[in-house]
């Protein structure tokens, strides 16, 4: 069986470090995205009603319907709650 030469390796283990940084900046970027939805959502007051903003087309997206079920209890109320106990 053949060995892998000793710059063949070092190649290998170059690419792969590579690979891991472009991983790690791609997931830096997806965090800034993140980071900057949540302060347009804040600015524009959709964290309340449930909207977002579509990060591809920049327009502001209504609350999704969801299948689960409040209990018969209001969302906003829902949220507040949620609010009161982080807080305490």
């Amino acid at each position: 069986m053949q060995e892998i030469t000793p710059e063949d390796r070092y190649h290998i283990i170059k690419a792969q470090m590579d690979a891991d940084k472009k991983s790690l900046e791609s997931q830096k970027a997806h965090q800034d995205l993140d980071r900057l939805m949540l302060e347009l959502d804040y600015k524009y007051g959709l964290i309340t009603t449930g909207s977002t903003i579509d990060p591809r087309s920049g327009n502001i997206v209504p609350p999704q319907k969801s299948d689960h079920k409040n209990n018969g209890r209001d969302k906003d109320i829902m949220l507040e709650d949620t609010v009161v106990t982080a807080a305490n």
